[in-house]
């Protein structure tokens, strides 16, 4: 477990493969824990990817025709809110709130970005909140708060749902955006070790007080649950090869190879 933990925080390719598969797991409970109080739907490493990388184009684009070109149907950021991508998942529309991984691949940071779909307000949760974190954290989020109106204005997202905020006159605006100022911060009392490596663990923290409907105790400690996230993956990986169990999404990869055989 030891080997585990170690890669945890260093391996940043590793740490997104963690954090995907952490989040699984918590759409997962949400599936089958009654503990679970909040309705919600959540993203991948793959979708921020996704949506960063649309939004340079859309924002480099000269005319408002280029710019919404690149806002359609086939996209993968429509296919992620019809559910079409990722394990467990749920329609965006039937759910209350969507959870979002964000990167900040220039600072090696990870914060939790969580859009309230009723109030239209995307709650920012950063770990680390220094002037230059917390301009990169906004950029980041930025980006979500632009083009997702857009997407469920294609899509008639809005049209699904019955308790949604009123759109004002423009349902195309962008989504505030609000960030959490009484977070628990990393401060010099954690080890120098994890000091630069857990803002993963306590994105995951974050989210899972969030599902059961709970605050984050001013008791936390950060490398307790650290220790516990390590645990939780490398009894999974054990169970997994002892027992031959496959995840839904590997379930469906089967599945999909099989079919193709058969033609």
């Amino acid at each position: 477990m030891t080997d585990l933990l170690l890669s945890f925080n260093i391996d940043i390719g590793m740490c997104f493969h963690h954090m995907n598969t952490i989040f699984y797991y918590l759409r997962k409970k949400r599936k089958y824990s009654s503990a679970v109080t909040e309705n919600f739907a959540t993203t991948n490493c793959l979708f921020d990817n996704s949506i960063q990388s649309i939004y340079h184009k859309f924002y480099k684009a000269k005319s408002l025709k280029t710019k919404m070109s690149h806002i359609h149907a086939d996209h993968p950021i429509a296919h992620y809110i019809r559910s079409l991508r990722i394990p467990c998942s749920k329609l965006w529309y039937e759910v209350n709130h969507i959870l979002f991984i964000v990167n900040l691949r220039k600072k090696s940071h990870w914060i939790f970005g969580c859009l309230d779909l009723n109030e239209r307000i995307i709650f920012l949760y950063n770990s680390l909140r220094t002037a230059k974190m917390n301009g990169a954290a906004r950029s980041a989020m930025k980006t979500y708060s632009v083009l997702l109106p857009l997407f469920f204005d294609l899509l008639g997202f809005c049209k699904n749902r019955s308790n949604v905020h009123d759109l004002g006159s423009d349902p195309k605006a962008p989504l505030r955006l609000v960030e959490i100022a009484s977070l628990l911060l990393l401060n010099c009392c954690f080890s120098l070790f994890l000091l630069n490596n857990d803002c993963g663990a306590f994105v995951d923290a974050f989210v899972e007080f969030f599902i059961h409907g709970k605050y984050v105790p001013t008791d936390f400690d950060i490398e307790v649950y650290y220790t516990r996230l390590a645990a939780l993956l490398f009894s999974y990986i054990q169970r997994k090869n002892n027992e031959n169990i496959d995840s839904e999404d590997q379930k469906q990869n089967k599945s999909s190879k099989a079919s193709l055989g058969k033609k």
